[in-house]
């Protein structure tokens, strides 16, 4: 099953410009989320709490394309990109 969709949409793989992870991956990713409006202001706690694991995820996704040989850029779908101290943080 998994093959025959492969199959049906690797020609995508090809007409796009690059890969993205995540859809406003800000306050986390995969079920590790900051709940909490007030910690979410807290950039040290969301370090320590969210972005940590958050990061172990991120860097398996993208060893994942790498080990296909993909030369594409990868992007963050980041949604506060208004608020360039949370954007910095989280780089």
């Amino acid at each position: 099953m998994i093959s025959e969709v492969t199959e049906k949409i690797a020609f995508i793989e090809n007409e796009s410009a690059y890969y993205q992870i995540g859809n406003e991956i800000d306050y986390g990713i995969c079920g590790i989320f900051a709940r909490d409006k007030k910690r979410r202001r807290n950039i040290e706690w969301l370090k320590r709490h969210i972005w940590k694991k958050e990061s172990e995820i991120l860097k398996e996704a993208i060893d994942a394309i790498k080990v296909y040989g993909c030369e594409k850029p990868i992007a963050l779908h980041l949604g506060k990109v208004w608020d360039h101290q949370l954007i910095r943080s989280f780089m």
